[in-house]
């Protein structure tokens, strides 16, 4: 497999996976290339895994305190338009939140979406959007186009952006976010190579890969785990590998791979003590799918509950989100967390059933 942003055939594994994905076996690897430095994961066979999860991107994409935070963020490094009657074109909108923001600092909004519940949601809103993959075509043209936490999950990198060029206007800007390499630990992703993620950039590969495509980048940092970059149209040029790269991508690859193995091993030995208890699962978005698909605990959990109302009733995994006030009518054995970001807080709201006698488990605190 050529490395999908240069081409070239040289790379080297940082990290192998062997899991099971919708009844097939899965063999991952993490490979780095050695030539222009990007991660990216190559499988076999090799599924549209993104497919695989059907509505769990609608509702991962429900608002919370975090989402909200970055939004506004990213509204706010963008701006309002330079002229009145400027139009702003998200690649994968999803609801359309971060259009939300754009479109009360003066942006005519619009964006497109495979999410079809999604696009509703954000039509609904008044903003000019289509259920649709991608492509570029004429009625796209914008003077911001954006692609938030999109990029990282694309298979042919270079021919989004490409693609990103053909809607920009005259003078227009891209912006772009994508999770950062450096930032990847157990604690904060899981096991993420070979899921959603189809490539991954440090900060400087990411300016290269823009460079590379045709961008020159105005401006770009860091927040969370994540960073993004604010860019303008200009010739491609050849690719400068980064000073330190590939060694320094290889190294953080396989500092997680050896830290994941043994924290995924002490979340299995955890979960398999709990067979044949009953057992509630502590959230329902995408972290949650994810545990129920690719881990034990989808023969384990008998329940699911989470405290975002818009969830209850909506299928996660082979069980139905419920509120969390059955935990208290009805209380199980256990109580596993399944986030990682909010686990304390969680944690924290189920004290009086711990008190009753209720095991609540912080899963990733206790896998440390």
């Amino acid at each position: 497999m050529d490395c999908p942003l240069c081409q070239a055939a040289d790379h080297v594994v940082g990290h192998v996976g062997e899991f099971i994905l919708a009844g097939e076996a899965i063999r991952q690897e993490t490979r780095i290339c050695r030539a222009c430095s990007l991660v990216f994961e190559s499988a076999e066979p090799n599924l549209e895994w993104s497919s695989l999860y059907g509505s769990v991107w609608y509702r991962s994409s429900l608002p919370n305190a975090k989402q909200t935070e970055l939004y506004a963020r990213d509204a706010g490094l963008i701006g309002p338009p330079a002229h009145a009657g400027e139009r702003v074109f998200d690649i994968g909108c999803g609801r359309g939140l971060l259009l939300d923001e754009l479109s009360a600092l003066g942006w005519v909004t619009a964006g497109c979406d495979p999410e079809a519940d999604a696009i509703e949601t954000a039509r609904l809103k008044g903003h000019s959007v289509t259920a649709e993959c991608f492509e570029p075509r004429p009625d796209f043209e914008s003077d911001l186009v954006i692609l938030g936490d999109v990029l990282e999950h694309v298979a042919d990198p270079l021919s989004m952006l490409r693609d990103v060029r053909q809607i920009l206007r005259p003078g227009g800007r891209f912006y772009v976010r994508v999770p950062d390499l450096e930032e990847v630990n157990f604690d904060t992703f899981g096991d993420v190579f070979g899921l959603q993620h189809r490539i991954w950039f440090t900060r400087d590969t990411l300016r290269e890969a823009l460079a590379f495509a045709g961008f020159e980048v105005c401006f770009d940092g860091k927040f969370a785990r994540g960073m993004h970059a604010m860019a303008r149209i200009q010739s491609p040029r050849a690719w400068s590998c980064p000073k330190g790269e590939p060694a320094r991508s290889v190294e953080i690859v396989r500092n997680y791979s050896r830290d994941m193995a043994v924290r995924r091993a002490r979340i299995a030995s955890r979960l398999e003590s709990l067979r044949g208890r009953e057992v509630a699962l502590y959230g329902g978005g995408e972290h949650a799918e994810e545990l129920l698909r690719f881990s034990a605990l989808g023969g384990i959990a008998t329940r699911v509950v989470d405290s975002n109302e818009s969830l209850w009733g909506n299928a996660c995994g082979a069980l139905t989100i419920e509120t969390p006030a059955v935990l208290r009518d009805r209380p199980p054995e256990s109580v596993v967390i399944a986030s990682k970001a909010y686990q304390n807080e969680i944690a924290a709201g189920l004290e009086d059933l711990a008190e009753r006698g209720v095991d609540v488990i912080r899963l990733y605190a206790e896998s440390g």
